[in-house]
């Protein structure tokens, strides 16, 4: 019975252990990852549209991605907190400023906003979907994108196909 009852707590100790090590600790906590994800996909949808040579729906993507950083700063974002909170607030200010006046200038803001989030991506995203970084020579930028085919945002149709997939 003895050997039982050590059995039983030895493999209550291991299960114990083993849980906290699937979640890494470079993840902010599961709040701010939701966040963080909703982020990425606003992300991706204005990469996609600008990819397209349109800049419809880019504004409300941008201010989408500033209240998604804001609500990200205003929680908890668990050990690496001080890592990523002036990740957010790049994140949220350059979406802020994401001019879509026009095609050229929504461009260019979005290559001032992909920094902080490639940043963000190379650094802290571990598990869960893809995410890819690609490098346009052409353009000198870089841009994170969800899938292995390039998909240009800086020159769209023109040269849609220009880049490099990074990491």
């Amino acid at each position: 019975m003895r050997k039982k009852y050590i059995s039983f707590a030895f493999a209550l100790f291991v299960l114990a252990a083993c849980s906290n090590a699937e979640q890494p600790a470079s993840q902010p906590k599961a709040k701010g990852q939701a966040l963080m994800d909703e982020i990425l996909a606003h992300y991706v949808n204005i990469q996609q549209t600008l990819a397209g040579d349109s800049t419809k729906g880019v504004q409300q993507e941008a201010e989408a991605i500033a209240k998604k950083a804001d609500a990200a700063l205003a929680g908890d974002l668990g050990e690496k907190a001080a890592e990523l909170k002036p990740i957010l607030q790049q994140i949220s200010s350059r979406a802020k400023e994401l001019n879509v006046g026009d095609l050229d200038k929504a461009r260019a803001g979005f290559g001032r906003l992909s920094e902080p989030v490639i940043n963000y991506v190379t650094r802290f995203r571990k598990g869960g979907e893809r995410y890819f970084v690609a490098h346009c020579p052409m353009a000198g930028k870089s841009w994170v994108q969800k899938d292995k085919q390039i998909a240009n945002p800086y020159y769209g149709s023109m040269m849609l196909r220009c880049g490099t997939i990074q990491e």
